[in-house]
């Protein structure tokens, strides 16, 4: 008879012998699902999974339950406590919605529970979303477990009314198709041998990724000494001395003679008599092999490293030898070949500590000294739970009080540390409750406690690179480049500008690097940062807020005053307390600190006076149109007032004498021919006249359509009509297959592919604007968008 295996889900199952990476299958594998070790993190109704390891939005403890460590299962649906009464759930990331049950397949004899991610038919046709209607209507979104939007376009049976899975196509001329599900082997799902005649049988990792190897369900059933395990169900589980096999979950039948881990032991072990209670350990690799030259546990089961001689610096006999020792190690351990092993020092059998024979023959073993890996100063998990290093002040500069002291703050009788006492953690950060982050009382009787901050050892913290607030107080992200597209400079650097806002952000200066931050709490308008340009000559939004450049005299030509020469507390002077950082610093140069229509500096040591400076934008519109009512940045070559009076050359002082001769808003005055502009901040764009008896006029110029530009930097609300790349390569049309297919995660809500032409856009949250090509050889590239300015930094 024909072999025949059918499998649960399509994703692999990688036996894991060095580095690789476990992708468990997405099916459970008994009612309750104890054993569910796959990555699904939707409920029932669609909600998305809270990680274990976090407390927010909702408290709990089920994180310290799952083996090894909570954030290693993430967000993915589990059953913690195995309660037989349960299937997989998971807390929800609605703060109304607690927790629900997951919808984890069963492994099965069908089709029908597929889950998988193949999108592509038979024919090579691409899946249609089973939450969409176009190209064609269906009604089978609504029999797919759970929300149809988790299942994207991927290949389904949802009624099982097919043979195979199969999916509507996204061409309009063919309906649907089945798709090629591919066969599994015995290695990477589940089935039925129907060759043997056997019981359906589960095919799982051959590697432990705990250290106790508590959730190990493979198939090994031999021990580390070679000894082949009785079956679970062949021995008495009422005798005591059997007690451990009514810890095993499910049903013990189910388990065989496969080596298990019911009560926590060392490591997977199993019965090896029948008339006692006599087991051995069995020999589990480690899914996750480290080669530190230090113990990350004090047996050091899981040691890799190449340490090879003895506390008494006797050299390690080799394993793969039996000279001048015999053993039993001499084929396999700890999931490598014996000869892989050399003469390191090992723990196989689960001893205190690594050990290994020696090459004297009167010492038959000793153990080897290897030092404890050094507490990192850095956390593993989001929460740092096991967090064992040495910071000892909070986020915000605090000192922590010692944890076996009651002065200042009495401790809470809630906190543990388990198997260690209280005055060895002296006055650490720690996270003995577990509360979102590592913490600790502080030896400020006003300050009960606060949280530390612990960086994290492999990653940084990823914010959204987006603000909540207007003002952007909040922003964490990375931008750091300005809207005129300068670099950032370092908050903890004084070059090329000198400044004092680092002490104002938190956490010190150089954990925010080069970053747009507002540091300046409500004295802010939106993140900003200082350039790496010396000479900054220009301003990069309407009123120039944020200028701290050079310019040190007004658009009439007059000399500013120091600002720091200047009587504060007369009113009059009152916007001086509004610059930024030291007074002295910004010397006599032009600024903005008070929103005025564009930089400006005091001229009066007594009266107040003050002038604007011709501050040039960084970025010029050329347009011919306005993209505010005053103008201030138009650089057009209209040369009509509203009366259709020609203007004035404005480097000419006939017929019309007048002080812009020398140049303004940073071009010299015959750049401006006699186009319409506004140098001085008036109401629009004027122009003085070649009529005598007109001495100026303002000019009607029209205000830029709405969309002609972007408002910010990624540019989601984007609808003006640019449809060439950066690179001068016209876009495809979004409603068009050709040369590329779009991507099926397009969003228009609301609106068509076909109304969006071939303009660019941003559907998919990219850094800026994009479209897809018509030049087959490039998929799609970002457009040159250009920046609205509308009074506020962008």
């Amino acid at each position: 008879m024909e072999e025949t295996l059918i499998c649960c889900t399509i994703i692999h199952l990688i036996i894991i012998t060095g580095t690789s990476v476990i992708t468990y299958p997405n099916c459970k594998l008994t009612r309750e699902g104890m054993e569910y070790r796959g990555n699904i993190s939707v409920t029932t109704s669609g909600r998305t999974c809270q990680r274990w390891d976090r407390q927010e939005p909702h408290a709990q403890g089920y994180g310290s339950h799952l083996p090894g460590n909570a954030s290693l299962h993430e967000n993915f649906c589990r059953n913690p406590l195995a309660n037989e009464d349960a299937t997989p759930w998971c807390y929800t990331t609605d703060p109304n919605v607690r927790y629900e049950l997951c919808d984890i397949p069963a492994w099965s004899t069908g089709d029908m529970e597929y889950r998988g991610n193949i999108s592509v038919t038979t024919s090579g046709r691409t899946c249609q979303r089973w939450d969409r209607q176009e190209p064609h209507t269906h009604g089978y979104d609504s029999h797919l477990p759970g929300n149809a939007s988790i299942h994207e376009n991927f290949c389904r049976n949802p009624r099982a009314n097919e043979t195979i899975p199969w999916c509507y196509t996204t061409d309009p001329n063919v309906r649907y198709e089945l798709c090629d599900i591919p066969a599994c082997g015995k290695t990477i799902c589940f089935g039925i041998d129907l060759i043997n005649g056997e019981t359906p049988y589960i095919v799982f990792s051959e590697c432990r990724d705990t250290l106790h190897g508590e959730t190990y369900i493979g198939l090994k059933s031999h021990t580390v000494t070679g000894k082949q395990c009785l079956r679970w169900d062949s021995v008495n589980s009422s005798n005591p001395d059997y007690a451990a096999i009514r810890n095993l979950k499910g049903s013990i039948s189910d388990h065989k003679n496969y080596c298990r881990n019911p009560d926590r032991k060392t490591s997977p072990w199993c019965f090896i008599q029948t008339d006692s209670d006599q087991w051995e350990y069995c020999d589990i690799p480690f899914c996750k092999r480290g080669n530190e030259e230090c113990l990350s546990n004090p047996s050091g089961l899981n040691y890799f490293g190449t340490v090879s001689r003895t506390t008494d610096n006797i050299e390690c006999q080799r394993w793969d030898e039996q000279k001048p020792h015999k053993h039993v190690f001499s084929t396999e351990f700890m999931g490598l070949p014996v000869s892989k092993h050399n003469n390191y020092c090992r723990n196989p059998d689960s001893r205190e500590r690594p050990w290994c024979y020696t090459v004297d023959s009167t010492v038959p073993f000793q153990y080897c000294d290897i030092p404890k890996c050094q507490e990192r100063n850095c956390k593993i998990t989001d929460n740092g739970i096991e967090y064992k290093g040495k910071h000892e002040m909070t986020r915000n500069g605090i000192p922590c009080q010692r944890w076996d002291s009651t002065f200042p703050h009495v401790p809470s009788n809630k906190l543990s540390f388990p198997g260690e006492t209280f005055s060895a953690q002296e006055n650490y950060c720690r996270n003995p409750d577990g509360k979102s982050s590592p913490w600790c009382y502080t030896v400020d009787p006003s300050e009960r406690w606060d949280y530390c901050y612990i960086p994290n050892c492999s990653k940084k913290i990823t914010f959204p690179n987006c603000k909540l607030t207007r003002l952007g107080m909040e922003y964490r992200g990375n931008i750091s480049i300005t809207t005129s597209g300068k670099t950032c400079q370092r908050w903890d650097s004084q070059s090329p500008h000198s400044h004092d806002y680092g002490n104002d952000l938190p956490l010190g200066a150089s954990i925010h690097e080069n970053y747009c931050r507002s540091p300046d709490s409500e004295d802010a308008i939106t993140p900003w940062c200082y350039t790496t340009d010396a000479n900054v000559k220009c301003r990069d939004t309407l009123k120039g807020e944020g200028y701290i450049g050079s310019t040190a005299h007004t658009i009439n030509g007059t000399r500013c005053l120091r600002w720091d020469s200047l009587n504060r507390s007369n009113f009059k002077y009152a916007s001086i307390l509004k610059l930024k950082g030291n007074i002295t610093s910004h010397e006599n140069y032009c600024r903005n600190p008070d929103e005025k229509l564009a930089p400006w500096c005091y001229i009066g040591v007594d009266n107040g006076l003050w002038e604007y400076c011709d501050i040039p934008f960084c970025k010029q519109n050329s347009a011919e149109c306005l993209n505010n009512p005053r103008g201030q940045e138009y650089l057009g070559t209209e040369t009509n007032t509203e009366d259709n009076i020609e203007c004035q050359r404005w480097d000419e002082q006939k017929p019309h004498s007048h002080e812009l001769s020398r140049g303004f808003m940073g071009l010299p005055a015959p750049e401006h021919a006699n186009y319409r502009r506004n140098p001085d901040n008036r109401d629009r764009p004027w122009c003085y006249t070649v009529n005598s008896t007109v001495l100026f006029q303002y000019c009607n110029i029209r205000e830029c359509q709405e969309h002609d530009c972007k408002d910010t930097e990624v540019g989601l609300e984007y609808r003006g009509i640019i449809n060439m790349t950066r690179n001068g390569i016209p876009c495809q049309r979004w409603d068009s297959k050709y040369p590329h297919e779009p991507s099926s995660k397009l969003s228009f809500p609301s609106e068509s592919l076909s109304a969006h032409e071939n303009y660019c856009r941003n559907p998919d949250k990219k850094l800026i604007p994009w479209c897809y090509t018509v030049d087959p050889d490039v998929r799609w590239d970002y457009c040159d968008i250009p920046f609205c300015l509308s009074g506020k930094y962008i």
